[in-house]
């Protein structure tokens, strides 16, 4: 018969430390008001297999007022900004103002801020992912189809 005798156990800091969770962070208290005043992008790839038509990139765009999502797959990257700015403000009377994405090279090329200047569309780009802007990073998930 094999006896354990009892020992005294501390309290290992580190143990509890690990097993505690985080208080959920702060909702945005920032609105829109209307569609196309604060749109969220995201360009993903190049993807190790190609999508529908040679397509190895797809863009999100994801407007912040209406929560409605746009998704084009591309065969390059540079394909569908204008198109899609062109397509929603002919469908909508409406202008786009601000366009949030990440850092990502596709979106900091001088071509693309000069467009964006002489459209008169304020770029915000996000240095990291902050856990209250991650609405166009939601759409990634559609990676996984």
């Amino acid at each position: 018969m094999i006896t354990t005798h009892p020992k005294k156990i501390g309290i290992c800091e580190s143990c509890i430390g690990g097993k505690q969770s985080k208080l959920p962070f702060q909702s945005s208290s920032r609105t829109t008001s209307a569609p196309l005043k604060l749109v969220h992008s995201d360009l993903c790839g190049k993807m190790r297999e190609k999508y529908i038509g040679g397509a190895q990139y797809f863009i999100t765009f994801l407007d912040h007022y209406t929560h409605y999502c746009w998704v084009y797959l591309l065969e390059r990257k540079d394909q569908a900004f204008k198109d899609w700015k062109t397509e929603v403000e002919n469908l909508s009377d409406r202008h786009l103002k601000t366009l949030r994405t990440d850092n990502g090279g596709e979106y900091t090329l001088t071509e693309f801020q000069d467009y964006l200047k002489s459209c008169g569309i304020h770029h915000m780009r996000l240095q990291y992912l902050r856990p209250r802007n991650r609405m166009g990073q939601l759409r990634d998930l559609i990676k996984l189809l």
